[in-house]
């Protein structure tokens, strides 16, 4: 059977609901209440196949489980609500298993919905994100960003049991270069538990960040989030998986980094987890905005083992949208944080921080097709944009497929030079021409016009597949902004999943 684990998230003081993942309550770190999670499950094998989850509750030995049928290239989303039997303010760790090759994310909200979430149907809570389950569960993790109160942020780290014995984890944390250790209670089988920064005793303060490295004799799986320290209602979380050695790599890609790019900023956190010193070079090709066409580096030298290092946008123009190949000495790993700059969230006091995060992705891991479990297209006034670079050495010929219970469409064949990425986003606007055979059109998602007003009809499964060149995609969520009434919620992203054949 194949399995994929989620350790983390969320939890719920409401009513019935939870799970995948973990669930925490405002207790675990996370501020305010009504947290909760769905998995969106993908099957990427060439065959129809039965998809179970299992939930692991953190404080006792019960267990809840759930299964359905999912199509060839099609996904299931399985949230609290689908649970018969899930208790509320279930917290916990679940395990996905099928008989066929699954891929999932995890998407954690406080967002109001009846009986779920906080706030209510008039301020509805913002918070949001998303992140990976993991298919290869390893007795090493690494964690390129923690804080422990850092600017007002902190992170909190879920880690499960992936193994078949029960086990402790040990944390060793280097925040401002200093060390931190920490040796977690036993973990039994499946289940999880939560680790912050401050159970390993790192003081707080803006000078508390660094990164976590997680060591076990059992097989773990874990997940990030970082937040705001403290809120009354959570605004907004941004989510990560785990890195394990299958990760790490010398060379490593972030699609996306931006320096006032329509008032966002983006700070690029790469770890070093070879066991010496590494130097760091980061080249960025310009996609968008003032620095189209150009290329800029910034450099690192002499980053110490299990230590990370930030190299923020500001290396860029004002106004730039780059991809960035990321070139070590050594195995690395590294994610990108984003957000609206604080110039502009201090001219707009209203405006949501809508901040992400999203993993860097390694040059041994790329392949020619990348699932991503959820692609939003208008769905209940909500769209994902996806980044598709290439980290090929010559031009990629790609094309694209979505499919959900409306049909399976898919693009004509696209180019892309080495090093770039290109941008999916509101694909039923895309002409006939650029559809094989059938076309994605409004009418078909029954949207009510060609901007809002597509219901649930838009949540599709997606495939991009290359005839040559390796690629690598991100997926970020958000609403739109042209809505009146505004949807004011986080942002959310994940990477998409590389494959070594297309369902």
């Amino acid at each position: 059977m194949k399995k994929r684990y989620y350790s983390s998230v969320i939890l719920s003081l409401v009513a019935i609901l939870a799970i995948v993942g973990s669930a925490l309550a405002a207790t675990d770190a996370l501020p305010g209440s009504g947290w909760y999670t769905a998995s969106i499950i993908q099957n990427v094998s060439g065959a129809d196949t039965l998809v179970t989850m299992t939930a692991y509750d953190k404080n006792s030995t019960n267990t809840y489980e759930i299964s359905s049928n999912v199509a060839s290239g099609a996904n299931i989303v399985f949230g609290p609500g689908n649970f018969t039997d899930l208790p509320s303010g279930f917290q916990g760790s679940a395990v996905v298993t099928a008989a066929a090759d699954i891929r999932a994310i995890v998407t954690l909200t406080n967002r109001y919905d009846p009986g779920s979430g906080a706030g209510d149907a008039t301020t509805p809570s913002p918070g949001a994100g998303q992140y990976q389950g993991m298919n290869e569960p390893s007795t090493t993790l690494a964690f390129p960003s923690i804080k422990n109160n850092s600017f007002g942020k902190s992170t909190t780290v879920f880690i499960q049991n992936a193994g078949g014995t029960a086990a402790t984890a040990q944390c060793l944390f280097i925040i401002n270069g200093v060390t931190y250790n920490y040796t977690t209670a036993l973990i039994q089988p499946n289940r999880m538990v939560v680790v912050t920064p401050t159970d390993a005793g790192v003081p707080t303060g803006d000078a508390q960040k660094g990164s976590l490295t997680v060591t076990s004799t059992q097989a773990l799986a874990g997940a990030v989030l970082e937040h705001k320290t403290t809120e009354v209602v959570g605004t907004i979380v941004q989510a990560a998986r785990a890195f394990t050695p299958a990760d790490y790599d010398t060379e490593i890609y972030a699609p996306t980094n931006k320096n006032n790019r329509f008032n966002r900023f983006t700070g690029l956190m790469v770890q070093n987890v070879s066991g010496g010193a590494v130097n760091v070079t980061v080249t960025y090709k310009g996609t968008a905005g003032t620095c189209a066409g150009n290329t800029y580096t910034d450099t690192k030298t002499g980053l110490a083992a299990n230590a990370s290092h930030t190299f923020p946008a500001s290396a860029l123009p004002n106004d730039c949208n780059a991809s960035a190949t990321v070139v070590a000495t050594g195995d690395i790993v590294g994610m990108v944080n984003e957000s609206y700059t604080s110039a502009f969230l201090a001219a707009n006091p209203s405006q949501a921080q809508e901040s992400i995060t999203y993993a860097c992705l390694g040059k041994t891991s790329a392949t020619q097709v990348v699932s991503l479990p959820l692609f939003k297209e208008d769905a209940r006034s909500k769209a994902t944009g996806v980044t598709v670079q290439n980290v090929g050495t010559v031009v990629a010929h790609f094309s694209v497929t979505i499919k959900n219970t409306v049909g399976t469409f898919t693009t004509i064949s696209y180019t892309l030079d080495p090093g770039k990425a290109k941008v999916f986003l509101d694909m039923r606007k895309l002409p006939a021409s650029e559809w094989v055979g059938t076309a994605l059109t409004p009418a078909l998602l029954g949207c009510t016009n060609t901007e809002v007003g597509c219901g649930g009809n838009g949540n599709f499964g997606m495939v991009i597949t290359s005839a040559d060149q390796p690629l690598i995609a991100i997926a970020q969520e958000s609403t739109y902004p042209n809505l009146a009434p505004r949807i004011d919620q986080d942002k959310s992203t994940y990477e998409g999943f590389n494959l070594t054949s297309a369902p």
